[in-house]
């Protein structure tokens, strides 16, 4: 596989990582984890699930226009991730000439079906290609303009940069996030300043490899409180009993939430669908997490 589809997936990889939900929590001890930390991770699972999708679109989205010469009117035929309805514009549309800058333009609503669950998309997505992805330090940075993912407004600057082969010989890339903002029913906001770096390690069976995701984080909840989230690495692989989904199975997040701290334990390493949310005074909670896909997203109130 070329270097510049590694890149890709390996963008694609947290998307399907934190497509969770709560789907059952027990409490380990009489007193339950307070409502803040679990909302504020409820929150962060949403927030992922929206920014990851759109770095996964927008890399399956390149990985296609590179393949077709950056012509776009060759991207429908090429199983990329975008419905019939959008346009797409590409500032200088060849393969020879960077940067370049590729505009999804949605209009003021384009719906469309996936994974069984309706969409709908509006505003524009602008894409800015430093150089092919697969030459070190080249970047793609995607901005918004009125841009909504059904009832939520997307806002920020995310930025992507391939950093090539580590030290012990692994790919990376880095993501940051500037003044990422979601806004739901244009009255509550999310908000998040984040620096991510994920690091795809190769076996010989590709069902064998392991990606670790290290990241900071830090901004606003829907509460409009103070929360934080870091971890130094996060261990993803594919489970066989995931029917080989990429799955994360062991790392510890630290978190707080209005200076309360909380840790999220995903693990020792077994596939399995259960993390732990500890708080500061040791009450714990266990919680299953199922795929998510496009399901309806919780009230907030």
């Amino acid at each position: 596989m070329k270097k510049t589809n590694l890149i890709s997936m390996l963008m694609m990889v947290a998307a399907l990582v934190f497509y969770v939900r709560c789907e059952e929590t027990t409490d380990e001890t009489s007193n339950s984890v307070s409502p803040e930390i679990t909302e504020t991770a409820e929150d962060d699972a949403m927030a992922d699930e929206i920014f990851e999708e759109i770095d996964a679109e927008v890399e399956a989205d390149m990985l296609a226009l590179e393949a077709k010469g950056y012509d776009p009117g060759k991207l429908k035929s090429a199983n990329a991730a975008e419905p019939d309805c959008v346009v797409i514009t590409v500032a200088q549309d060849d393969s020879a000439r960077f940067p370049k800058t590729v505009t999804f333009d949605y209009g003021d609503g384009c719906k469309y079906t996936r994974r069984g669950f309706e969409t709908t998309k509006k505003g524009k997505v602008m894409v800015t290609i430093s150089n092919r992805m697969i030459i070190p330090g080249s970047t793609r940075t995607i901005t918004f303009d009125d841009y909504y993912v059904n009832e939520f407004k997307v806002e920020g600057t995310r930025k992507i940069t391939n950093k090539g082969i580590n030290s012990l010989g692994n790919l990376e890339a880095e993501i940051t996030v500037t003044d990422g903002k979601l806004i739901f029913n244009n009255q509550y906001e999310y908000t998040r300043n984040a620096t991510k770096t994920k690091e795809w390690v190769r076996a010989s069976n590709a069902l064998n490899d392991t990606v670790f995701i290290s990241f900071s984080m830090s901004g606003n909840n829907f509460a409009d409180q103070d929360y934080t989230r870091q971890c130094d690495k996060l261990v993803v692989v594919r489970c066989e009993n995931a029917t080989y989904r990429w799955v994360i199975v062991e790392g510890l997040v630290n978190g707080t939430v209005n200076n309360n701290p909380f840790t999220i334990d995903f693990g020792d390493g077994t596939c399995n669908n259960t993390i732990f949310v500890e708080d500061s005074v040791g009450r714990r909670a266990q919680i299953e997490v199922r795929h998510r896909a496009r399901e309806k997203y919780r009230k907030i109130e």
